[in-house]
């Protein structure tokens, strides 16, 4: 969903920045012609004039005409409300959650740390399906399927190298070596129960069935590892931010 939005608004940004540029082609005409003492001709800055308006109303156009945008926009908004609600409950019950974790090149929108375990949480980028019936399902290859398409990208590979780099950051923060699994939450879809294999790790679920996941993980962390784990990953959160 995102990447979608940012799609669209990189292509309505375009249109402005030619706008931009056109006006400053005028300016400059004007400028050359007032300091040079040159005849400056009017037929001239009509033209861009001209150009610049077309231009402007080919952008309204795909504005009104593109009705994707506030659709996604709709659908995130609903997806964040969700998943917010899922963490409060979480939390009430005694789970930390961390959010906006930077990483390399990518951020942890939230981390949940537990007696139990680590958890990174994503929400899969997307907008809602139109029919509750459609689901996410997995093909032979473990592939992801969305109403049965194939989703774009490698999500599991994805969540799997954030995974892996948690669980080395918290090594290198605390010296111990962390529990952690991967939440790709699908807002709206219904899902699949997943392959074995790929639940060891990494879980492809609805957001209410996140805290059920984390109750069956068995207890491995003591109440001093799991304060040890979200100050040093909160301190580390502050630190980036700042740098």
């Amino acid at each position: 969903m995102d990447p979608e939005l940012t799609r669209i608004g990189g292509r309505r940004g375009h249109g402005y920045v030619w706008f931009i540029a056109g006006f400053a082609v005028i300016a400059a005409i004007e400028l050359y012609g007032y300091f040079f003492g040159l005849p400056t001709d009017p037929r001239v800055v009509m033209l861009f004039d001209a150009l610049l308006v077309g231009g402007a109303l080919v952008q309204i156009r795909r504005v009104k005409s593109d009705p994707l945008a506030p659709l996604l926009r709709a659908a995130r908004d609903d997806s964040d409300q969700t998943i917010e609600r899922m963490l409060s409950r979480l939390v009430a019950s005694g789970t930390h959650v961390i959010s906006r974790i930077p990483g390399d090149g990518f951020e942890l929108a939230d981390v949940i740390v537990c007696d139990r375990v680590v958890v990174i949480v994503q929400r899969h980028s997307g907008p809602k399906p139109e029919q509750e019936s459609l689901a996410v399902t997995f093909d032979a290859s473990h592939q992801i399927l969305l109403a049965g398409r194939v989703r774009g990208g490698d999500p599991v590979r994805q969540m799997r190298a954030q995974i892996a780099w948690l669980t080395n950051l918290l090594q290198q923060l605390t010296g111990e070596r962390y529990p952690v699994r991967g939440a790709l939450l699908f807002p709206g879809w219904r899902v699949a129960p997943m392959p074995l294999e790929m639940r060891r790790d990494v879980w492809l679920i609805e957001p209410r069935a996140l805290p059920g996941f984390v109750a069956r993980e068995p207890i491995r962390l003591s109440t001093t590892e799991v304060l040890e784990a979200v100050s040093q990953l909160r301190r580390f959160a502050r630190s980036r931010a700042l740098s």
